[in-house]
């Protein structure tokens, strides 16, 4: 499991890569108002009275416009959006049932009926609007997913119509992994403490959060207004751990049923349970800002790029169990989703390679201004397998005399620096970040151009702006295609990032229970809905 920045800045779309399995959004019925089948079974006999889960990832409140807000792997059992992204990237009706586009800059959403906020009282447009106006204020973690927008309106009680700015054919995800909804008018009697604990937040997902204490977890009910149905389960509970290891020896003890770890193949062998893994599209790389020290030297970037080894990178987070290779910072399940995977492999082969070849990894540094190498200095926080990763990454580019001085630091400074407009201290970080959306644009937008919120690298060409803007302008495949094709071979031409790995996502769940796969893009759902017990 990575951090996710959300944008994920917060870490719910991106650092979806560091903290967990963001989870806002519910994989529920796609249609009716509150029938009386449960999901997964309409027998009293399949409700189960208590799940208790685990996570090492705490936060202080759940305003959705805080960077501690709703950003781990149990949100979306109580906050929901408008729609889900199911399997094979098909989106799906949550409180909204359809959308409709009459032109291109204009999407207009029609909202479920009889759905109830946990008070009782129904949810109109007004709360729609509130809650996406309320996410896209200037300066909050979540607006720069709606830097796009130019209006948010109602249109009667159950209609909301959004008018881009320009054509953007990444738009129609976006509602999936940003803007949970909630109720107006408990956000406006608490204009300073919304989210906080005692406080919390009135929305409308299947579980109603009671309470949440920053130290010890928090406590979900079964909600009785919810639109989807019965809730198959009545109580959960979230314990929160300070470590994965103790995590797994509660799991090995029956103290949790459920948990997400980072590193699932540590957590197998303390907990006894085998972690289930699924592939969350998103790109752990070695970033290098091109605007600092021997850094700017493109020789000595591309010297890194030919002295790290994926493999032996891959072991230091834990083995092939964890992670899978990759050379770019756009996946190939994104860009299949423009055209086949003959298509993706010819792409992929015209770019610039960089694989592992010291030779001529020397050979760059010799034609840099610094063929006698130099030191540098790289942070990294405690952080699943980072340390590990940072530690073989040093030992990596000392034979081509590269010394990274590296320094320990909190993860709040970490993820302070990570998203930092001046770039890290040292001028080079580790990170990782994970897509929420299958759009090719999703990651790029993260990472390069003067918009991007996570541009570690500090990577701003001329061509960038308008580049990006392209490939949302037009919704033709074959054009998209050549467009982030144009980005991939640039990008890897100046090298400001040098892709290692993709991290799985992990679940580890009691013998007592099961759940079907999750899907590739797992943020943002409701797993619960789909828990049943085990035959066994």
């Amino acid at each position: 499991m990575k951090i996710r920045l959300r944008a994920i800045p917060v870490m719910a779309a991106a650092i979806l890569l560091f903290i967990g399995l963001g989870a806002c959004g519910s994989n529920a019925p796609a249609s009716g108002s509150g029938g009386s089948s449960a999901p997964g079974g309409s027998a009293a006999s399949t409700v189960i009275p208590q799940l208790t889960g685990g996570d090492v990832n705490f936060y202080s409140n759940i305003d959705p416009n805080k960077t501690q807000g709703c950003n781990d792997s149990y949100c979306g059992l109580f906050m929901e959006h408008l729609f889900n992204l199911g399997q094979g990237n098909v989106l799906e009706p949550e409180l909204a049932t359809s959308v409709s586009q009459p032109n291109s800059l204009t999407y207009t959403y029609h909202l479920r009926h009889g759905v109830k906020f946990w008070d009782g009282n129904p949810m109109t447009s007004a709360d729609v609007v509130y809650s996406l106006d309320y996410q896209s204020k200037p300066g909050v973690p979540t607006s720069v997913y709606f830097a796009n927008v130019k209006s948010i309106v109602a249109d009667g009680p159950d209609t909301v119509v959004i008018t881009l700015k320009q054509p953007d054919a990444g738009w129609k995800y976006s509602l999936s992994y940003e803007g949970v909804i909630f109720e107006k008018s408990f956000a406006l009697a608490h204009p300073s403490d919304l989210g906080n604990p005692g406080v919390l937040i009135e929305a409308t997902g299947p579980w109603e959060i009671k309470s949440l204490d920053p130290t010890r977890g928090m406590e979900l009910s079964a909600n009785p207004h919810w639109w989807g149905g019965k809730v198959p389960v009545q109580h959960i509970t979230v314990k929160y751990f300070s470590t994965e290891t103790s995590e797994a020896l509660a799991m090995r003890s029956g103290e949790i049923d459920v948990a997400f770890p980072q590193d699932g193949k540590a957590f197998a062998s303390v907990s006894g349970q085998n972690p289930t893994s699924f592939s969350a599209p998103g790109v752990n790389f070695f970033a290098m800002d091109a605007n600092v020290g021997p850094w700017a030297d493109v020789h000595v970037r591309r010297a890194v790029a030919y002295a790290l080894n994926r493999t032996a990178l891959i072991a230091a987070n834990g083995g092939p169990v964890t992670a899978m290779p990759t050379s770019q910072i756009i996946q190939p399940a994104q860009l299949l989703t423009l055209g086949s995977q003959s298509q993706v492999n010819t792409l992929f082969n015209s770019l610039p390679q960089y694989p592992y070849d010291l030779a001529t990894a020397r050979q760059e540094m010799a034609q840099s201004a610094y063929p006698h190498g130099f030191s540098a200095v790289t942070e990294v926080g405690p952080i699943s397998n980072y340390p590990n990763v940072v530690q073989a990454i040093a030992a990596e580019l000392r034979p081509i005399g590269i010394t990274l001085k590296i320094q320990q630091v909190s993860v709040a400074k970490y993820l302070a620096d990570y998203s930092a407009s001046s770039g890290p201290p040292g001028g080079d970080m580790y990170g990782g970040l994970g897509a929420v959306s299958p759009d090719p644009s999703i990651l790029p937008s993260y990472m390069v151009g003067t918009a991007a919120t996570y541009n570690v690298a500090r990577y701003t060409p001329a061509w960038s702006t308008p580049l990006l803007a392209s490939g949302l302008a037009t919704s033709d495949p074959a054009r998209r295609m050549s467009i982030y094709g144009q980005l991939l071979k640039q990008v890897d031409t100046d090298v400001p990032y040098v892709p290692l790995f993709s991290s799985y996502s992990f679940v580890a769940l009691s013998s007592k229970y099961t759940l079907p796969p999750f899907p590739d893009y797992a943020a943002f759902f409701s797993w619960a809905l789909n828990l049943k017990r085990s035959s066994a």
